[in-house]
């Protein structure tokens, strides 16, 4: 659905042959920009609502009466519906400097392909270089998200901040008019960065800057973070250090007897 409907979005005055006439409009290029991006959103969520409805008409067909629509909400709205907003800004992003449609596409494509294979070939296993990634979070009714939500939460910040990085360059070289090479853009984009834009830019990247320090500092000083490379070192050698014991008897659990105090 982004994949698709980004280009559409992007390129649908340009295809209809009326960009010309629309670019002659009294209006700033953000405005088509956040327009059709909050139309894409506007797209991903409602698919995500039919989803939950979906899940809640099943369950209760099931028999299922404890529906949990608060995390629900939480899982799908906001955690699942995050990375429909990164990829849908990468897809703008892509599409707009691209010069075809067709090459936008095949950019977009190929970057989510490298982007989920790239990385272990390099022995890079950091969450600041994967795109939109996040660490995974587990719920459970004991402690909810709290052992995950943390790290998840300033690894988002740390991305909407990318995002909102790309939407300002995005905006900045909307294709508008007869001259849309990156050339002209980057020229008409210069005169355009000033002002309101560059302390939003300042701000944002400030922001960016100090989400991906402090986790740069927690995930590769203060912590060890182990690469795949590592890992399958460390399962090698621990292979070949048990190996020989394989064939020894192993104690097993017989009997297990246990007690279970109510707290109320």
């Amino acid at each position: 659905m982004v994949t698709y409907y980004a280009g559409v979005l992007v390129w649908k005055e340009r295809d209809a042959r009326m960009d010309e006439i629309c670019d002659a409009t009294p209006h700033p290029g953000w405005i088509a920009f956040a327009a059709k991006f909050s139309a894409l959103l506007g797209i991903v969520l409602i698919i995500l609502c039919v989803a939950i409805a979906s899940g809640v008409i099943t369950q209760a067909v099931e028999g299922y009466t404890r529906f949990q629509l608060g995390l629900y909400a939480k899982s799908i709205l906001a955690v699942d519906f995050s990375i429909f907003f990164f990829l849908s800004m990468l897809a703008f992003f892509i599409h707009v400097l691209a010069p075809n449609k067709y090459v936008g596409y095949f950019a977009y494509v190929a970057f989510l392909i490298v982007n989920a294979f790239i990385w272990i070939p390099l022995d890079v296993s950091s969450l600041l270089m994967r795109y939109g990634s996040r660490p995974t979070m587990t719920y459970s009714d004991f402690f909810h998200f709290t052992p995950f939500i943390a790290a998840w939460t300033w690894f988002t910040v740390y991305w909407i901040a990318f995002s909102v990085l790309i939407a300002i360059a995005t905006a900045l070289f909307w294709p508008r008019g007869k001259e849309t090479s990156i050339a002209a853009r980057w020229s008409v984009s210069r005169q355009q960065f000033n002002g309101s834009w560059r302390m939003v830019t300042l701000l944002v990247l400030s922001v960016f800057v100090a989400s991906g320090g402090w986790l740069f500092y927690n995930t590769k000083i203060l912590n060890q973070l182990i690469t795949p490379k590592v890992a399958e070192r460390r399962q090698a050698d621990y292979e070949k250090t048990y190996k020989k014991y394989e064939g020894i008897a192993q104690p097993r659990i017989q009997d297990v007897r246990y007690t279970i105090e109510h707290l109320s």
